[in-house]
């Protein structure tokens, strides 16, 4: 599985972010990490994101993320493209490059 970390800004009216289709992977789910009260961390699904109007949704390590299910091997590197379904504006296409685990802690810059 791989985990997916973007950043969405509304420009316009809320909107919600229902799902996302890759052909890079079998599935995709929205998922939320969370830390239960003996500080063990699992995910759990969610069925939808919201994005508030003027504002944003944040997608980060130890928050929501996408989780790529049964995904084709990638590389360091490697770009997938990725669509993205709102329940209001519709399916937007984007591409996410493939960074180090490691990479994903340090947001600075992206």
């Amino acid at each position: 599985h791989t985990a997916l970390y973007f950043n969405a800004v509304s420009t316009g009216p809320a909107d919600r972010l229902l799902g996302a289709d890759t052909d890079a992977a079998r599935s995709v789910e929205l998922h939320r990490s969370v830390i239960d009260d003996q500080g063990v961390a699992s995910m759990e699904p969610v069925g939808e994101l919201e994005l508030p109007a003027g504002g944003s949704l944040v997608l980060e390590p130890g928050g929501y993320h996408l989780m790529l299910i049964d995904v084709d091997r990638l590389e360091v590197g490697d770009s997938i493209e990725l669509i993205l379904i709102w329940e209001s504006v519709g399916s937007i296409e984007v591409t996410a490059e493939v960074v180090s685990p490691g990479d994903t802690m340090h947001p600075e810059g992206h």
